[in-house]
């Protein structure tokens, strides 16, 4: 009697950068636990979470790395993000300085550190706060003027997006969405360079189907 055994794992790395006090744990937090503390301790080094989804029949093993936004950890940081699949450029939806920070130096300081081949994500947090009295929306087309002057990077993709760690608005949609890019992006360059042996088979742990056979063999 013969048994079909396959097993399809889609590992993707995922670094969280920005400015101190964004938020950056607080979405880690939300999506990986579904928990939110407004008093955690500022990140020291960088925590590690991971994370198990199910996109398009495939399961994903995320490996998500929260980095420190602090000025002394910044070289600390390029060690997480050199190798990242996805990265996540996040800033404060209620302090514009924050984004400032992402145009003039960690969106530079990833291209020029990280690997080539990526998907960014443009993070706008505590979207909630929008309701409190005396605190102004965002101004999002200078967001879109950012992601346009950026467009011509083909090898990177950006998805930007406004969420809310405190309430979970867009948390799960912001990852989903990244993954999805990024296993297109990946699909078509594999395409591209001619490696890709079948349909998603990249970056993929895979054991084929096999017929169970006798010890004897």
């Amino acid at each position: 009697m013969s048994e079909e055994i396959e097993e399809n794992n889609i590992s993707i790395k995922v670094t969280m950068v920005g400015s101190s006090g964004v938020g950056k744990t607080c979405i880690t937090e939300r999506f990986t636990k579904n928990e939110f503390d407004e008093a955690i301790p500022t990140t020291s080094g960088a925590n590690y979470l991971k994370k198990e989804m199910f996109i398009d029949n495939k399961k994903i093993m995320l490996d998500i790395w929260d980095t420190a936004g602090q000025e002394k950890f910044h070289s600390l940081g390029r060690h997480f993000y050199k190798n990242s699949h996805i990265i996540i450029l996040v800033y404060d939806l209620t302090n514009r300085e924050s984004f400032d920070d992402i145009k003039n130096y960690w969106y530079n300081d990833i291209i020029e550190n990280g690997e080539k081949y990526k998907v960014i994500g443009i993070v706008g947090n505590k979207i909630d706060l929008y309701d409190n009295e005396g605190v102004d929306e965002f101004d999002d087309q200078i967001v879109k003027d950012f992601v346009k002057s950026k467009s011509d990077e083909k090898e990177t993709k950006i998805v930007s997006m406004k969420v809310s760690a405190k309430t979970g608005v867009n948390i799960k949609s912001l990852f989903e969405k990244l993954i999805k890019e990024y296993l297109k992006k990946e699909f078509n360059y594999s395409i591209r360079q001619g490696t890709l042996q079948s349909a998603g088979s990249f970056n993929i742990s895979k054991k084929k189907k096999q017929k169970k056979q006798n010890c004897c063999e």
